[in-house]
């Protein structure tokens, strides 16, 4: 079936030269913009980022419980903040590397 299909295709589109076997099939190229007017529309310059704004570490560890603790600020600034914990068990390089449990916190 797959074999009178490509004989269709072929004498159809004219895919083949009378030289040539099924396994030189040539297919002719179109010439296809890969940045036209319609694409450039969607597409809009971000906004820079503002890297020099220091902010406070979002997440710190009480060392009297040995917790990670979202600190208050970064609650009050972007809303309630939920996380995973998931240790990394290093081994001999750095393509020996486990994860172990998830902690949600």
């Amino acid at each position: 079936m797959r074999t009178l299909q490509l004989r269709e295709l072929e004498s159809s589109f004219g895919l083949l030269n009378s030289t040539s076997s099924r396994s030189q099939c040539v297919l002719p190229l179109s010439a296809l913009p890969l940045w036209t007017d319609a694409l450039r529309r969607l597409f809009t310059a971000p906004e820079p980022l503002s890297c020099s704004t220091l902010e406070q570490n979002w997440v710190y560890v009480n060392n009297s419980e040995s917790r990670l603790h979202v600190s208050d600020s970064a609650v009050q600034r972007h809303g309630v903040v939920s996380c995973n914990y998931t240790p990394v068990h290093r081994g001999r390089d750095d393509f020996d590397v486990r994860m172990l449990y998830t902690i949600p916190m």
